[in-house]
């Protein structure tokens, strides 16, 4: 679990360290409904596995919340490793608006 404490997406800004199943849950969906189910991740799972994955482990570190939500966001955009983004680069705002600007940053 990412925990309770965490104040209502899209674009709240948060203050806590944990997210709540919901928020988490609404985040993977948008994803999903981005694309993230159709694209490969390594050893065959999809990609949506691994961004539900690294940011449990940051809140495992007990990070701040910026950081949780941004390490569910850390392939929106394309990369070099990662060509198939979910939003375009020049898509910034948009993500700003959904996770916060400090998460987006």
């Amino acid at each position: 679990s990412w925990g309770s404490d965490f104040g209502a997406l899209p674009g709240g800004r948060v203050a806590s360290t944990r997210l709540d199943e919901t928020a988490k849950q609404g985040l993977l969906e948008h994803l999903v409904a981005r694309g993230a189910h159709r694209f490969p991740h390594s050893h065959g799972r999809p990609f949506a596995n691994h961004l539900a994955g690294v940011p449990a482990l940051i809140a495992h570190w007990r990070q701040p919340t910026d950081l949780v939500v941004a390490a569910l966001m850390h392939s929106a955009y394309s990369t070099e490793m990662f060509p198939w983004g979910l939003y375009p680069f020049r898509g910034r705002a948009d993500v700003g608006l959904l996770i916060g600007s400090e998460a987006e940053r």
